[in-house]
């Protein structure tokens, strides 16, 4: 049996994952910062599409916000060096649109700031995605992600599960915390971190 789309309720929200009360079984959902900052607040209503990641030892779930961002995290993991946990640390630094612009234009230097991924790697994901990737399909405005506690500690701990050092990962959210207006939540810290990084 695979899993391939999630409807219930959102149980709780963090920049790298959620979980989703399905009648009463709560899905604990892996997510990119571009799919956390699109979710509404706890308590509501939620459809993520799924990708069910299966191997010998464990099943993980990875939820997206739109189909554009499920298809491109489909063809990310195709290429060798690239995991879902890596995957997903490209898909919060940029979102779909960003991602298709980056491949299409050749831009190493962008891919290869994302913990995991080398020179090497950046060239080989160009090299094969560049003539596999389409246009984004969706564009989607940004949610009303209002996060509770703190979110600058949320932020940092999104970093380190992203694999920086928690050292970086502190002075990048604190140099970014007063740059973003409006709402502030982890989601969008974890984004503008992942650019000065």
């Amino acid at each position: 049996m695979i899993i391939a789309r999630l409807q219930g309720m959102l149980v709780d929200v963090s920049p790298t994952s959620v979980i989703i009360d399905v009648k009463g079984v709560g899905y604990k959902v892996g997510v990119s910062s571009f799919t956390s900052g699109k979710l509404p607040s706890a308590g509501s209503e939620v459809t993520l599409h799924i990708f069910h990641h299966i191997t010998e030892v464990s099943q993980q779930l990875f939820g997206f916000y739109s189909t554009d961002e499920l298809q491109v995290f489909e063809q990310l993991i195709t290429v060798k060096g690239v995991g879902p946990k890596v995957a997903l640390g490209i898909l919060s630094g940029m979102d779909p649109v960003e991602f298709r612009q980056t491949v299409s234009s050749g831009n190493k230097g962008a891919l290869s700031g994302v913990p995991g991924i080398g020179k090497k790697t950046a060239e080989r994901i160009i090299v094969e995605l560049q003539d596999k990737l389409g246009p984004a399909n969706e564009e989607l405005a940004v949610g009303d992600n209002t996060s509770t506690g703190n979110v600058e500690q949320e932020a940092v701990d999104a970093l380190v599960a992203l694999g920086y050092p928690s050292s970086k990962a502190q002075k990048a959210v604190k140099q970014v915390t007063g740059s973003i207006n409006g709402t502030k939540n982890a989601s969008e810290l974890v984004k503008t971190a992942l650019k000065v990084l």
